[in-house]
Formats: C-alpha cells, structure tokens, sequence
C-alpha cells in the first residue's frame, strides 16, 4: 500500500473514532423529566386525602355544635323556669314552696282545666288565689296568709278546742246517683271532724250523724274556720248555672249556726256551680285530691 492511501485511512479511523466519543457523551448527559417546566398536578391520591382531610374537619365542627345545643338544651332544662312564658303553649311554669325558690319547672298545663281554685299566701304577705296549678312565681306557703298580725303557728293552732268564728257550723256533700240512688258523700264539723262515705243513699243533715261513715279524718279548726269562710263569700243566689249532666244529682246542705237556715244546694255537675264554688272546692282538692265534692259527677 502506497504511503498516501495510508495517511488516508488513518485520518478516517481517527474522525470515526472522535464522533463516537461525541455520541456517547452526549448520550451520558441526562435528559429534562417530561413534565419539567410545567406546573406538576397532584395525584388523584392526593386530592382525595386533602378531601378527606376537609371532610372529617367540617364533620368535628357539625358534632361540636351539636354537642354545643345538647349542653345548651340540657342546660335550660336544668335551670327549670321562670314564667308562663317559658315554657310554651301547652305546658305551665310551676314553683314549689318557699321564697327562696327563683325557678320552677315546666309541666303539663292539664292543671289549667280542673275545676278548682285554690289559694298560696304570697311572699308579700298577700293571698294568691288561682286554678288548680301551682304560681309561676315564688311564694310562701300553701294555703291562704294568715290574717295581718297572726304567726303562721298563730293561725295553725287557733282555737285548739273549739271553732272561734263558726262553732256550730256542719256541712255535707254528696252524690247519690244511678237508679239505686247511692253515691259518695263527705261531711265537715265545727270541731275538726271530716266523715268520708264511699257510696250511700242520699241523707240529711239531721240523718248524717246516725250513718256510720268509711273513714273518718281530723283538720284543725282554722282550718275548719278557712272552710266556712270561703262559703260564706259565696253568692248562691244564681247557682246552678244551666248545664247538662248524667245520671248523679249531687246536693250540699250546709248550715252555718244551729236552728239556722239550711241551705239546699242541688245540681247536675261541677261546672254548674262555678266560678263561685272554686274557693270551696279548692279547700277539698288541696286535702283530699279526686275525693271531694269537686270530683262528684265530672263527667
């Protein structure tokens, strides 16, 4: 091989040579990532953590403020009442005893339909006189307030012996009813006595005492003295009120002094002789509740 032809090849191996080491190297440079340069998605794996995430905050947040309302409700409930008011459209604020009591409680206002009135002395000393439900407000004591300048004690143990203002005064309710004429029946004396019977024929007064009752119980006599009272305020001159009743004619005699009138009260139902006879049968319901007079007959 001539000396020129040579030259030549080796110039060619030595060009062939330098373009593969420029291959390789630029083959060993890394390339960009895809994405690069652009703004990377998160994964859908991701954006569903993130959702859960928000999620179960919102729901911590709705059960606090559930929690929040049930303390609340809870709260109010514990607190009872402090009115009518209160305590919505079918249910009544109702206080026990005691001027130290600044909340009552709410219950069913069925009080609010019983034919009774009866009577709570006040914290300012003065008689509260209503339905069957208990103030919605504070007050002192059941019953009446005990006239000015008398010690409640005063007024409990007036006249240990004998009736003060009514010393002969009786009266007598009852019910006979049905085709035999029975029924129950309760007397109370000046001296305190109150006799029950469960179910006899209609009697008078001067055949009260000869009828062995059921039951027989005591009341002190300011006590019966309240009684004779509350009947003496009453305007018997328009009972009964017209009404319709069943197969009971209840009747009360009353006299208040011995060899006095008697008064002959004859009716079908309770809701015939009121208002006026609340007081009295006030006087009943808060001694003897569903076993009075005031219970004769309520169809």
């Amino acid at each position: 091989m001539n000396a020129l032809r040579c030259v030549i090849l080796r110039r060619a191996r030595a060009s062939a040579l330098s373009s593969l080491v420029i291959v390789v190297a630029a083959c060993s440079t890394p390339l960009p990532p895809p994405d690069a340069g652009r703004d990377v998605l998160p994964s859908d794996a991701a954006m569903d953590d993130a959702a859960m995430d928000v999620s179960t905050s919102d729901a911590s947040e709705r059960d606090a403020a559930v929690n929040d309302g049930a303390d609340a409700t809870t709260s109010d409930a514990a607190q009872g009442c402090a009115s009518n008011a209160e305590c919505g459209a079918v249910r009544v604020c109702q206080f026990s005893a005691g001027c130290s009591n600044t909340r009552g409680v709410c219950t069913d206002n069925g009080c609010l339909s019983l034919p009774v009135a009866l009577q709570y002395c006040g914290c300012d000393g003065r008689t509260i006189t209503g339905g069957a439900c208990r103030p919605d407000r504070s007050y002192r004591a059941d019953g009446p307030c005990p006239d000015a300048g008398a010690s409640d004690a005063s007024a409990r143990d007036a006249g240990a012996s004998e009736s003060t203002r009514f010393p002969e005064a009786v009266m007598l309710w009852q019910a006979p009813g049905g085709f035999a004429g029975w029924g129950p029946a309760v007397m109370v004396s000046s001296d305190g006595t109150v006799r029950f019977w469960s179910s006899r024929r209609g009697f008078t007064l001067d055949e009260a005492l000869s009828v062995a009752p059921a039951r027989t119980e005591r009341v002190t006599i300011a006590e019966v003295d309240e009684l004779f009272d509350l009947w003496t305020r009453v305007d018997t001159s328009m009972l009964p009120h017209a009404g319709r009743g069943g197969e009971c004619y209840p009747v009360a005699y009353v006299q208040i002094m011995r060899g006095g009138r008697v008064t002959d009260l004859r009716y079908t139902t309770p809701m015939s002789l009121l208002p006026e006879m609340s007081g009295v049968w006030g006087w009943f319901e808060r001694r003897y509740a569903g076993d009075g007079p005031q219970a004769y007959c309520a169809f």
